[in-house]
Formats: structure tokens, C-alpha cells, sequence
């Protein structure tokens, strides 16, 4: 096979295959006495143990071993069957290529390897076989249970004292390896049958690995595949942007041309549709009934031979070139019975499509509608309060006094805002039992104006005067013009903010107001006063929202 002049000079694909990176010194010398006729995985040993394993390269489809000292070049195949059959001898030989590997990336972690396996396209190594074939290639033992008979393998070696050495045949003496027989046998037993079936299968590590060749991959195919995915999208594209351009022709086309083109028929009968350029279905379909009753009738395109058998213009059948006026008459019947099938089922999608637009414009009011009772739900609750200073509770000082139970006096709470006059509305963020989020109240010295705000207000700070409430609406509050004030301290929750030291007036003793005392001096006990104000209009305000009477969040 030639002295070299056919080996291939290309460089080595990966550093996975050039070893450990040790120095080509010469250490050939313990292996100039060796068999030259080994075998691949003895010569491969013989490699491993003298350290000379950078020695051992592979290039296209060959293995080559580097020539030592009183060694020449020696090539195998890369897919050259070893003497170590996977799963410890029950399985097939290992190739070369495969064992190479192995042993030049051992310290690598499993994924890595059996990524490499797949990217030089030959088998991997199972766990079961690599630590018994790493101990046996190191020279640790000197035969494991994988080691079986070998086929016969072809080595060339080049420059050495012989041109030409083949590598010992099966069964020949040297490694005492006989081969392995093959049975042919089926056993009858359908679990050894099983067992053999599963003793010959391959590991399969991705798609690729299902190829039997193993240097080929599935990237060929699939470059095929993604032309013929681009081909299809790019003639879709092209196939939609005619139609689009047809649809605006179509558009912009004059109506009388347009009804013109949509009166066109087929065979005078069946309409074409001019955007689609198809006709009818239910055109088609009686045309085509039609002209199957004519040949049922008058015969097979023979129109000029009624029904009994003679001419048209016999005496059977009348004048010459008339058809029977009897089967005309069943014809106009069925086509008029046709028509009115179809104007029935034009009204009925007429009728179908006004009742889906009431429907819409019911779901758009009850929407609207929705959509006004949320926004007038998140609306804040009103607290109305005594203008000027006849409350001690009023505007200098409410919003500190609702927020964090401060209170201060409203003469020391204008010198803190120094002397500004504070807004108659402002607005309370209640934190009191509300721990996920504050709710939000409106404070005012000023009435509502309408029905839906009077609706919000659930509190009022007293005076104990009758002519606060002299302009509250008489219509909504019974009795409120003959100063009958129950009937709004039932629909309002009435508070009377007072010293302690001071006396209750007797109009306030009377009405159903919650009566709540501020210390002048002992500040420690605001947090009572607070406390009674935000529990008594939770009580009332849950009782309103049983009756139906309070909507609002509090």
C-alpha cells in the first residue's frame, strides 16, 4: 500500500486528540524488542505505558502511530475493531477511534465526553467498560472480561525494518484472544429471546447517533429541509400579496363595474364572487341539478328527443324545438321554491345580526352603567363640619386630630401653619383598623350639591345649635323644618366634641349624637377620643350597609 506517499499531512482536528501535551523526547528504546505484529489495542497499551500517547494521532479516517525507536510508522483504521467487546464481552468490539478517545480525554467530565464522542462521530466508552478498559490500557492489569477474540486487522508500518507487517489474525497465538462464536440460533424461550435482542442494541446518544455511518450527521438534511421551509414561506408571501393587491383593484374599482363583474354568471347562471373569482356553491349546485334533470329527461345533450322517445316535433311532443310544457312548469316551481328559501334565509341572518346589535348596545349601557356605579363607589366618604369655631373639632385642627389622634388646640394648630387660613375641604387618609391599605375621607364646611353627594356623607360635627343644620335639603330629611332632628341622626352619625370641664347643652342631650369628651390638659388621652370617633361610625356605617342605604367604601 505505498511507503506514505498516500498518508494524509492534515493537522489534528481538536486538542481533544493530542493528549496530555507531554514531551516527544525518546523513549522508544523498552519497545524496540516488542511484537511487531500486536494487534491495535496492544499496541495502543504498549503506547500508554511507555507515556508516548501524543505520539498517537488521528487524521481523516486512520489512526496513526508515530515511528519510535526500532518501530516505524504503524496506521489502522480508524474504525478498526478492538479485542475489548462492550458490556464486559457481551456486547460488540470497540473501534479504535473510539478507545483512542477514551484514553486521551479520561479526566474530562461524562457530559463533555459524550459531546466529543458526537462531534468526531464515533461511539462512547459505557460506564461499565471505562474503568476496567483504562486499568487494562495502563497496564494495571494484564486482562479484563472484555477482552474477547478480535477480527483480523490490516496495519501498515512504515519505516522500519520491515515495509509491510499485518496485525496477528483471529485465533492466531500472540494475545491467546480466540474469537468470539456466533450463534445463529433463536431461542425458543421468549425472555432469551428478549434478553439477546437487548444484549445487540446501541446506546443512543442524539439523533445523530441513529446514522450508521459514523461520520455523517443529519446537518445536510436539514439544510435541505430549511431551503425548502424558505421556498414555501417565500411563494406564501408572494401568493398573499397578490391577493392584496387584487382586494384594493377590487376597491378601487367603479361600482357599476364592480356589480357588473358581480353579476357575471357561469353558464349563465351561477354568480362569481369577485374577490374570490369563484362562484356560488348554491348556484352551482342547481345549475348543476338543472342540467341533470334536462338529460334525465330529454336524454344525454339530445334535447331535440322527448320524454317518450320521438322527436320534439312530433305529435307527442308539439311543435318543433318546444319543450315539454311539463317539465317547464316543474322547473319554474322548484326554482321559485328555491327563491323563497333564499329570501327566508336572508331574513333570518337580517334578524340574527339586529339582535346581536342590541345585544352589543345592551352589554355597552350595562358596561356604562358599570362603569359609573364603580367610579361613584371609589368616591370618598363625606364628614361635614361646623364652619368657624363653634366645634372644637373643625378645620385648623380635624385633619391632624382624624389622622394620628393629635389633638390641638385651633388657636396653636394656626400658629403652626402660621396664621394661613386652611382649605374649608381637605382630605383625611383614615389608617385606624384599616391595615392593608388607608382609606381615603373628605372633610368639608361646605354642603353637597347634589342628591348623589349627599349620599356619600356619613358623619357631622355638631355645634349643639339648631341653625347649623338650617340648610340641609327638608326633602331628604323628614321633619328637619319642624327641628325634628331624628330622622337625620338616623341617616347621619352625629358627634359632639366637648371638654370634659364643660357642660352638654340640653339640645344635645337630647338628640342621638355620640357625645365625646377631650382633656384639656392630659394629651395621653386624645387616643381614647380617636378611638371612640373611627368605632362608632364603623358600627353606624355597617348598620346603613345592611339596610342597602350605604354603598360606599369606608
Amino acid at each position: 500500500r505505498g511507503r506514505g506517499g498516500g498518508e494524509s499531512a492534515n493537522e489534528e482536528r481538536s486538542a481533544s486528540w493530542s493528549g496530555a501535551g507531554e514531551s516527544r523526547d525518546d523513549r522508544g528504546s523498552a519497545m524496540a524488542t516488542k511484537s511487531k505484529r500486536a494487534g491495535p489495542l496492544d499496541l495502543l497499551r504498549e503506547y500508554n505505558c511507555e507515556k508516548l500517547l501524543d505520539r498517537v494521532t488521528l487524521k481523516e479516517h486512520k489512526v496513526e502511530f508515530e515511528p519510535v525507536e526500532g518501530r516505524g510508522k504503524t496506521t489502522f483504521d480508524r474504525k478498526a475493531k478492538t479485542a475489548y467487546r462492550a458490556r464486559k464481552g457481551k456486547g460488540d468490539p470497540y473501534t479504535l477511534d473510539a478507545v483512542l478517545l477514551l484514553l486521551k480525554n479520561k479526566d474530562r467530565p461524562w457530559k463533555e465526553y459524550i459531546e466529543l464522542t458526537s462531534q468526531y462521530g464515533c461511539a462512547f466508552i459505557s460506564r461499565v467498560d471505562k474503568k476496567p478498559l483504562e486499568e487494562f490500557l495502563a497496564g494495571k492489569v494484564d486482562t479484563v472480561d472484555g477482552l474477547q477474540g478480535a477480527p483480523v486487522v490490516a496495519a501498515v508500518e512504515i519505516g522500519g525494518e520491515d515495509d509491510l507487517v499485518l496485525a496477528p489474525a483471529a485465533g492466531e497465538a500472540g494475545d491467546g484472544l480466540a474469537p468470539k462464536p456466533i450463534s445463529v440460533e433463536i431461542p425458543s424461550d421468549p425472555a432469551a429471546l428478549l434478553a439477546g435482542v437487548r444484549g445487540v442494541e446501541r446506546n443512543m446518544v442524539d439523533h445523530t447517533s441513529v446514522m450508521m455511518c459514523p461520520v455523517q450527521t443529519f446537518d445536510g438534511y436539514a439544510k435541505v429541509a430549511s431551503a425548502a421551509i424558505a421556498e414555501f414561506r417565500k411563494v406564501d408571501e408572494r401568493r398573499k400579496k397578490e391577493a392584496k393587491s387584487k382586494d384594493r383593484q377590487g376597491k378601487d374599482a367603479n361600482p357599476k363595474e364592480r356589480r357588473s363583474s358581480e353579476a357575471a354568471t357561469v353558464s349563465g347562471r351561477a354568480k362569481i364572487n369577485p374577490k374570490t373569482g369563484q362562484a356560488s356553491t348554491r348556484d352551482v349546485r342547481m345549475q348543476f341539478e338543472e342540467e341533470q334533470y334536462r338529460k334525465n329527461r330529454y336524454g344525454d345533450a339530445k334535447l331535440d328527443i322527448s320524454e317518450y322517445g320521438g322527436g320534439l316535433g312530433s305529435a307527442a311532443a308539439g311543435e318543433e324545438g318546444q319543450i315539454d310544457p311539463q317539465a317547464e312548469a316543474e322547473l319554474a316551481a322548484r326554482n321559485e321554491l328555491e327563491e323563497r328559501r333564499r329570501l327566508k334565509m336572508e331574513a333570518r341572518a337580517k334578524d340574527i345580526e339586529k339582535k346581536r346589535a342590541r345585544e352589543k348596545e345592551k352589554k355597552k349601557a350595562e358596561h356604562k352603567k358599570r362603569r359609573a356605579e364603580e367610579k361613584r363607589y371609589h368616591k370618598p366618604p363625606i364628614v361635614l363640619m361646623s364652619p368657624g369655631f363653634s366645634c372644637i373639632i373643625n378645620k385648623y385642627n380635624a385633619k391632624l386630630f382624624l389622622e394620628k389622634g393629635e389633638f390641638q388646640h385651633w388657636e396653636v394648630a394656626s400658629e403652626r401653619i402660621r396664621g394661613n387660613r386652611p382649605n374649608p375641604t381637605q382630605s383625611v387618609n383614615r389608617v385606624f383598623n384599616r391595615s392593608t391599605a388607608p382609606v381615603k375621607y373628605k372633610i368639608t364646611e361646605e354642603l353637597p350639591k347634589s342628591p348623589d353627594d349627599w349620599k356619600r356623607v356619613c358623619a357631622v360635627l355638631v355645634t349643639g345649635k339648631k341653625w347649623q343644620f338650617k340648610q340641609f335639603p327638608k326633602d331628604q330629611f323628614k321633619g328637619l323644618a319642624e327641628s325634628n332632628f331624628s330622622n337625620l341622626f338616623s341617616k347621619l352619625c352625629g358627634f359632639y366634641f366637648h371638654y370634659t370641664s364643660d357642660p352638654v347643652p340640653k339640645d344635645v342631650q337630647q338628640w342621638n349624637v355620640k357625645r365625646i369628651g377631650i382633656d384639656k390638659n392630659n394629651r395621653h388621652k386624645d387616643t381614647i377620643a380617636f378611638r371612640d370617633f373611627w368605632t362608632k361610625l364603623d358600627e353606624f356605617l355597617a348598620e346603613k350597609r345592611k339596610r342597602g342605604d350605604f354603598e360606599i367604601a369606608y
